[in-house]
């Protein structure tokens, strides 16, 4: 009888463990998508003054993936002085895949102005 009630309190103790490491690692994950798309979005609204289109794009492309290595970016255009940068990941689950959770997909997406000298970022 104890090994039965030991046995089905482990399986909850490890679901638990599971959702506060897993989720807790998917938010810092989330956060550090949402940087990266913010200091990409800045560097290619700044080039967007001086430069062509296509370095901006290079420009967000690079800071983006420099600061959340591996992860998917888009840089577009809105408008002829805003940039927008989505950065899309996945984020490996620790616990979770022993509950069938293997990662989370985690994007974040920022757009930066820059208005005469100034340059501002929003996200959404």
């Amino acid at each position: 009888m104890v090994l039965i009630l030991v046995a089905i309190l482990l399986t909850a103790i490890l679901a638990s463990a599971a959702l506060a490491i897993d989720l807790g690692s998917f938010y810092q994950a989330q956060t550090r998508a949402q940087s990266a798309a913010d200091a990409a979005a800045l560097a290619a609204a700044q080039d967007l003054a001086g430069s062509s289109s296509t370095a901006a794009a290079a420009d967000g492309t690079t800071i983006a993936q420099t600061n959340y290595p591996g992860a998917t970016v888009t840089v577009s255009q809105p408008t002829t002085n805003e940039a927008k940068v989505t950065v899309n990941a996945s984020s490996p689950s620790i616990f979770g895949q022993a509950l069938g959770l293997t990662s989370a997909r985690v994007g974040a997406t920022a757009v930066a102005a820059v208005t005469g000298t100034t340059t501002r970022c929003t996200s959404p």
